[in-house]
């Protein structure tokens, strides 16, 4: 069995550590080729799902620049492979948005394996989690719930703001 802590220095230290950030960068690369070259009969886009593939994507690579300055500000390893988590994610979301027809003959097998591409990236999550230095999770767990919980009551404030003044609008006289 591997020990944790030989798992860490292998993937954060010396030239494996920067084999496996390149082997990270390159998979889902290589594994999208590899589906396009089975299944590029059956990617089509329609013209209205166009937009809609490129915000995702767009919005994904935003958490893939996020996630990687903070790995390159903080030096923590742990960020490099959430940014490469992202960037699974920014091109799967892709390939899933051009799958054929529902109910088709292909369609079945399509969308099982573009779900497998989204499984098989949660091996960088895991790989992320296994970075986590066991002192700090609850100091990295307190802030996280703090900025959530701020987020989400900003958020519940500003959708109770914008509905009462759509309401107050709605009632008064024109």
């Amino acid at each position: 069995m591997l020990n944790t802590s030989h798992a860490v220095r292998i993937i954060t230290e010396g030239k494996s550590a920067r084999v496996v950030r390149v082997f990270s960068l390159v998979v889902p690369f290589v594994l999208s080729a590899l589906f396009l070259l089975r299944f590029s009969p059956q990617v089509s886009f329609s013209g209205f799902q166009l937009p809609f593939v490129f915000t995702s994507s767009l919005l994904n690579l935003v958490l893939v620049g996020t996630y990687f300055y903070s790995y390159k500000a903080f030096d923590d390893h742990f960020y490099f492979f959430i940014a490469s988590f992202w960037l699974s994610i920014a091109i799967y979301a892709i390939l899933d948005y051009g799958s054929p027809a529902p109910h088709s003959s292909e369609w079945l097998q399509y969308k099982s394996v573009t779900n497998l591409l989204y499984v098989s990236s949660s091996a960088f999550l895991m790989i992320a989690i296994l970075l986590i230095d066991r002192r700090t999770i609850f100091f990295r767990l307190k802030k996280t719930i703090i900025v959530v919980l701020s987020v989400g009551l900003g958020y519940l404030a500003l959708v109770y703001f914008l509905a009462s003044r759509f309401e107050a609008t709605e009632q008064s006289p024109t």
